[in-house]
């Protein structure tokens, strides 16, 4: 997996790679939802992983959307696992760490393409 944009949450790989997300909450409870392409969002129990193969063409994309609820003023912070070339990996674990503060209630969109 590469980090095409970190900005805009756009990340590339081979065909029916395995992807990996996580998603961890500090002082708000674990209140988080996920859709992927046009399926219904779902609940994202905490500490699950959310996984998912991308497509097998080039230039396909999947979209992940995930929501933020908070409870108290907290963040979330996703991890994208497996990603041999992000800006922002300061653990030099292969990953790309992305951190959402709030309140208020946030949505953000990820897309994953092959290529």
């Amino acid at each position: 997996m590469r980090e095409l944009d970190h900005i805009d949450l756009m990340y590339s790989g081979a065909p029916r790679e395995r992807v990996v997300v996580t998603v961890e909450e500090t002082g708000t409870s674990h209140l988080v939802t996920f859709k992927l392409d046009e399926a219904p969002a779902r609940r994202l129990p905490r500490g699950t992983p959310i996984t998912f193969d991308l497509k097998d063409e080039g230039g396909e994309r999947t979209d992940l959307q995930l929501t933020f609820e908070f409870n108290a003023q907290g963040s979330y912070e996703v991890t994208v696992r497996r990603v041999t070339n992000c800006e922002e990996d300061e653990r030099n674990a292969d990953e790309c760490v992305h951190t959402f503060h709030g309140p208020p209630l946030s949505a953000v969109d990820f897309s994953f393409f092959v290529g």
